[in-house]
Order: structure tokens, then sequence, then C-alpha cells
């Protein structure tokens, strides 16, 4: 050592030179270790403790260094014989045969065809029993929609058989659109308990709660009457066509998807208009197939004009005039007949037409008709000026209150611009 005789007693300059020169000299450090035991045991115990510390840590980073290259020399090996394997893996020979290793064999099923439509059968059968219909979707729109075309057939079809042309060519076809109609009041069963509902802010999904709701609500006592088996009767006896009337108590079914129409629908105020047409329509339907029924039971006149019940004299078929080249004047009066072709209709266009005439006429009090001669037509008279003045009524405040709210939006949007005029010019 050269240093001065200070620098052996301060410890830190003796550490910080100590192991570079013991890692470089062994027997120089020796001898001047030996010569500083003589001068302080002191300095000696902390030159040791320096020295034992240094190579110590010198010793852990080497053997650090060390564990770091041999886990980097072992992956470049792996990587090396990965690369080899799959070289050879993919190595063809001239015979465009490839080469492969043998290796573990691997069992990899396979999914075939009829696997599949398995698995398809049960997601589809999953989904058919739990699924769930959101009252505000397309759907259960839709849905509504067919439900409501059903309930009004059953309002036409039921009382239309009084007239004996329909009754004779359609009976039997009308059996069977009965029986597809009371399937699909069958299946709105299924739905309507599959149906969600809002229970403190959030959508019951579940298909037990919303089965249970449903089975709570009086919907379900008007869908089981609704679907009482009575058309066995009309086997026995098929002139009471009257016994469907018990498939109108799905009647509330109509009303909701007039509400959910209301909602969706572009043209509010055209569909309030149809709506009241419909409306209409039925009840005049329904006057008429009693107007005909009252002439049947007092008799239909066949040259009467007056009578206050149908007469096929008042309808007559229609006369559709030819055209032909000009003929002399004297000529006319004896080929006037064959000068036209004569359209000759059922007697079901003649009887409807002329009953659906008198119903509408009669219920909207626009009179013009025959005078009633006997009590039952008083009384039929009678009712339909009632029901004719709730209709008219009815048609007034209707068609009043669209054209009330088409004047609202109309003064709104004038009322709008009106101000962006006056904001325009004095801004």
């Amino acid at each position: 050592m050269t240093g001065s005789s200070e620098n052996l007693y301060n410890p830190t300059i003796f550490g910080k030179n100590l192991f570079p020169k013991l890692a470089g000299n062994s027997d120089h450090c020796i001898v001047n270790f030996s010569f500083h035991v003589s001068t302080s045991r002191g300095f000696l115990i902390v030159s040791f403790v320096i020295i034992v510390s240094n190579v110590f840590l010198v010793h852990c980073q080497s053997e650090m260094i060390i564990r770091y290259w041999m886990i980097s020399t072992q992956e470049n090996h792996d990587q090396a014989l990965g690369a080899n394997d799959a070289a050879l893996e993919t190595l063809a020979l001239p015979q465009n045969n490839s080469i492969t290793l043998d290796a573990e064999e691997v069992f990899d099923t396979e999914i075939t065809g009829f696997d599949i439509l398995k698995v398809k059968a049960f997601q589809w059968s999953r989904r058919f029993v739990y699924f769930y219909v959101s009252p505000s979707g397309y759907f259960y729109y839709y849905w509504t929609c067919i439900v409501s075309f059903g309930i009004l057939y059953n309002m036409l079809a039921m009382v239309i058989f009084i007239f004996d042309d329909v009754f004779i060519n359609h009976f039997y076809h009308w059996l069977y659109f009965n029986l597809f109609f009371d399937c699909v009041f069958l299946l709105d069963i299924l739905i309507q308990s599959r149906t969600t509902y809002t229970f403190d802010g959030s959508e019951v999904k579940n298909i037990q709660m919303t089965t249970k709701n449903y089975c709570k609500s009086f919907r379900i006592y008007f869908d089981i009457a609704s679907l009482i088996p009575i058309d066995i009767v009309l086997i026995f006896n098929s002139t009471i066509s009257l016994v469907r009337m018990v498939r109108l108590l799905k009647v509330y079914r109509l009303n909701d998807f007039i509400e959910r129409a209301q909602k969706c629908t572009m043209f509010p105020h055209a569909f309030k208009i149809i709506l009241l047409i419909t409306a209409c329509y039925v009840l005049f339907h329904w006057n008429a197939c009693v107007y005909f029924l009252f002439s049947l039971a007092e008799g239909i006149s066949e040259d009467d004009t007056n009578a206050f019940g149908f007469s096929y004299y008042k309808v007559f078929d229609p006369r559709i005039p030819t055209c032909s080249k000009c003929i002399e004047l004297e000529a006319i009066w004896y080929l006037s007949y064959f000068r036209f072709v004569k359209w000759e209709l059922g007697n079901f266009s003649r009887e409807y037409s002329m009953s659906i005439y008198w119903s509408a006429l009669t219920i909207t009090t626009c009179g013009q008709q025959p005078y009633p001669s006997s009590s039952p037509q008083n009384m039929l008279e009678v009712v339909d000026t009632l029901i004719g003045v709730l209709v008219f009524a009815t048609i007034i405040g209707g068609v009043g209150s669209v054209v009330t709210q088409m004047n609202e939006d109309v003064y709104d949007f004038r009322q709008k611009m009106d101000g962006i005029k006056f904001y325009m010019k004095y801004r």
C-alpha cells in the first residue's frame, strides 16, 4: 500500500481501496493486513468486516450474472430446437411427400353435421322454452295486430250467416277459419304469460314471475272463457252461429292494439279516421243483419217498394248500355231491349247491399226510409234512432277532435315561424 498513515486509519478510504487491491494482488493484501494488525486491533476488525461484505457482494453479483447467462442460453437452445422441429415437419421430399416426426397421439374430436344439428336443436328448444316478449317490441305489436284481426273476423262473420247464400256456400269454410283463429287465441295465452312487466322501475323477464303476474290479472279469465269449444254445438245445429259471441271477450286485445298503433304510426290523424270508419262499419254491418232478420220474420215482399222490410223489387240487377252504330229513330223503340248488357248479381249481393244501405241511413238519422207498419218495426226503428244519435255524436266528436288537433299543430308551427321572423328582423 502506498497511501499515508491518515488514509490507513480512515475506514472509508481503506474500504474503497482494499477490495480492488485484494482482487488484483492477494499476496500484497495479506502482507498489508499483517502489518496493520500490530498497529491497531480495532482497525483490523473493521477492515475484516468490510472485506467480508465486499467479497460477499461480489460473490452474489457473480452468481446472478451466471444464472442469467444460463437461463438465456437455455432459451436460445429451446428456440433453436423448436425451429429445427418445424423445419423438419414441413420439409418435403422430391415426391412431394412431407416428413412428419413421431409425436404423441392427440385425439381431437371433430363435430359432424349431426352433432351440429343436435346443438342447434338444443339451442332452439331452449329459446322456445325460456323465451319472453317485451310489450314495447315489434313482435308483440304485430302479434297484437293478428289477434285484432281475429276479433274483427268474429265480429263480422258470426252474424253474416243470416243470408242463405253465405250459409249454403261458405259454412264449412267458416268453420276452418274459426279453428285457425281459435289456435291464434290459444297461442295468445302463452305469449301473454311470457310478456314482461315493470316492477320498481325494472323490467321483469323471469318467465315464472311473468306467468304468475298474468294469472293474477283479469285477462286470464276472459282468455279462458273465450276458448270454450262451443263450435261443437254447430255440428248438431248449424243455424245458431251466435254462439261464437263468446270469442268477443277478447275485445280488450283490440284496445291494446289501438293504443300501441297510435304510438307507432306516423299518421295518427289518418289512423283515427280509419278507426272511426271501421267502428261505424261494424255497427252498420250488425244492424243490417238485424234488419234482414226482421224482414225474414215478417216475410220478404217481392213487389212492394214502400214496404219497411227488404224487397227484391227495390234492388235491380244493373244493366250496362252498349255502344253501336247510329240507327234510325223509328227503330229505337223495338231495338232498345237488345242494346244493353244485363249484369246478373246473386241474391246475397242484392240483399246485403240493400240492408247495409238501410242500416247506414237509419243509424246516421238521414231518413228517407219507408215508415214502419208494425210494433216490431217501430221498436227496431226506435232502437236504431237511439244508437244513431250516439253514433252521430261519436262521429262528429271524433272528426272534430282530429280537426282540432290538426289546427293546433298548424297554429304551433305558425307561432314558431312568427317568432323566428321577429327574431331575424330585430336581432
